[in-house]
């Protein structure tokens, strides 16, 4: 862990709450507390009980997830705005040396109260050339971030592409995955595509392969709770009309 850029706080999921309703208190406490030593210091402190490590392990992810994101996007929103400051400057000095080029400053000495006409004439074609630079300026600007997003936009989803297959060779990673989820290792494979194809549709951002396969676990766990929640009501529904019949 990264002891000179780290957050302040740690970032616990909601749908980690089925998790912990299946620890009892004493193994939730010692969940909590590694969590906290572990995000302050990096030290991992032992847990005896299967069920609370596991627990801890799929939270550690998260833990180590957020802290890579955090100095990710510490690094990334400097380097940003290092390059718009630098942007701003060339296009400011770019403008400055057109304006000058095209504008003839010994115009505007010559004017006195006595302007005549040619010389208004010349001073407004200067001013037109004046404004169709700073047009052209703002046009280049316009097609530099419009590039810029799609380069994003393509990068977002080749990104993801190359998490998915690395997630799908980690049979270590699939089978903790399977035992933290009370499910079998094809179900998780199999609804990997499914997350993929979700991931591009909204554009979602990975910045490392913790972060989506942390991402994967939790998303997966709704949906196998969403699932079971509907084959639950279905049954109490079929036996409530079975006991009308009888």
């Amino acid at each position: 862990m990264n002891d000179t850029k780290k957050p302040s706080a740690i970032l616990i999921r909601l749908d980690a709450k089925s998790q912990f309703f299946m620890l009892t208190e004493k193994e939730a406490g010692q969940v909590i507390r590694a969590l906290l030593e572990y995000a302050d210091t990096g030290e991992l402190l032992p847990i005896k009980s299967r069920p609370a490590n596991i627990t801890f392990e799929s939270l550690k992810a998260a833990v180590d997830s957020y802290n890579e994101m955090y100095v990710t996007r510490c690094e990334k929103n400097k380097a940003a705005i290092e390059a718009r400051w630098k942007r701003k400057k060339e296009a400011e000095e770019k403008a400055k040396a057109i304006i000058e080029a095209q504008t003839d400053t010994n115009v505007y000495e010559r004017i006195q109260s006595n302007t005549n006409e040619y010389e208004c004439i010349l001073l407004n074609k200067n001013k037109d050339k004046l404004n169709q630079t700073k047009d052209k300026v703002n046009e280049i600007k316009l097609n530099t971030l419009s590039s810029e997003n799609n380069s994003h936009a393509r990068t977002h989803e080749e990104s993801t592409d190359i998490f998915a297959e690395k997630f799908r060779g980690r049979e270590i990673a699939i089978e903790n995955a399977a035992i933290a989820l009370h499910t079998d290792k094809d179900t998780i494979i199999r609804m990997l595509d499914q997350f993929v194809a979700e991931c591009k549709a909204k554009q979602s951002t990975h910045l490392s392969e913790k972060d989506f396969s942390a991402h994967y676990v939790d998303w997966l766990r709704i949906q196998l709770e969403k699932k079971s929640g509907s084959s639950r009501k279905r049954t109490n529904t079929d036996s409530d009309i079975n006991e009308e019949w009888k």
